[in-house]
């Protein structure tokens, strides 16, 4: 579709602009002169080749092409053009950052005391991550802080941790590590898998922290989604994430398990969650999809 008949389509359209929204155009054929804009989210599969063994042949192919041939390249963080300069080298000068936007939930839906209606789920105080389970999202990291809490001077007793996302390309090392914990701390360790949006917003709200150790993001909408609903984060210092989270959240090495979980018993403390909390929301308010409409309009219209 792409290389053959996305082309002699635009050959009958006559396109004056073509947006390509998945960090890959179609093949440019002679006397074709629209202009073409193509949106990179990341190129963590530049940073980290290995954890993309049967994709990033293709990606690396598709995304520096597009990279090369874009006449204007859109991407969502600062961090991202600096890895498009670094791995493809390509002028700062074609590259606009437009920063994403956090998604309207129905907040009508999500109100408070509600997010435990999950089969064995308790009422119990808990930690969050919401995200695919792949390598990049350094889980198993996240696992051995959480299990590193359960034995700190701050022990809760039912203290849960929840992780909500699809296991399409699941880390294989999620299982191994879980498998060295004691039952207790495997007990009050939760995969929740995908749902619905109003079981998300549900668990968003009643969460203590929202924690995710990823080794990069190309932007981090789920810290922001999180951040929407008051609820404080803990993130890398890597990647885009700096960038989305400011000084409304706890930025750690996310190869660095104490630091992770010093992190984690920080929250614990009411008056920084309180703290972060008021910070997060206003920090969240920074970046709409309207905001981003706009911007990217106006990037169209000066061709």
């Amino acid at each position: 579709w792409t290389k053959i008949w996305l082309p002699l389509q635009l050959i009958k359209d006559k396109p004056d602009i073509f947006v390509g929204l998945n960090q890959s155009l179609p093949l440019k054929l002679p006397l074709q002169t629209y202009k073409s804009i193509v949106i990179i989210h990341d190129l963590l599969f530049e940073e980290y080749p290995k954890m993309y063994p049967g994709s990033y042949r293709k990606l690396h192919a598709e995304s520096k092409a597009a990279a090369r041939y874009a006449d204007t390249i859109i991407v969502p963080s600062k961090a991202t053009k600096k890895d498009i300069e670094k791995f493809y080298g390509i002028s700062e000068k074609k590259i606009i950052v437009i920063p994403e936007g956090v998604r309207a939930f129905d907040y009508t839906q999500g109100k408070k005391g509600t997010g435990s209606r999950i089969k064995g789920m308790t009422a119990s105080p808990y930690f969050l991550f919401v995200g695919a389970l792949k390598p990049q999202k350094n889980i198993p990291m996240l696992l051995k802080a959480f299990s590193n809490i359960s034995n700190s001077k701050y022990p809760i007793a039912n203290l849960q941790l929840l992780i909500v996302g699809g296991d399409v390309w699941k880390d294989k090392e999620i299982d191994k590590t879980l498998k060295k914990f004691p039952e207790k701390v495997q007990k009050r360790i939760m995969f929740l898998g995908n749902v619905d949006e109003i079981t998300l917003a549900n668990l968003y709200k009643n969460a203590l922290a929202f924690v995710s150790p990823s080794l990069s993001e190309g932007f981090g909408l789920t810290f922001l989604e999180a951040m929407s609903f008051g609820v404080p984060v803990i993130g890398p210092k890597a990647g885009a994430v700096p960038e989305v989270v400011g000084r409304a959240g706890i930025l750690v090495d996310p190869k660095n398990t104490k630091e992770i979980a010093q992190a984690m018993e920080n929250m614990l403390d009411e008056k920084v969650r309180q703290s972060l909390s008021t910070k997060a929301i206003v920090q969240a308010q920074n970046f709409t999809w309207m905001k981003f409409a706009r911007d990217f309009l106006g990037v169209i219209k000066q061709g």
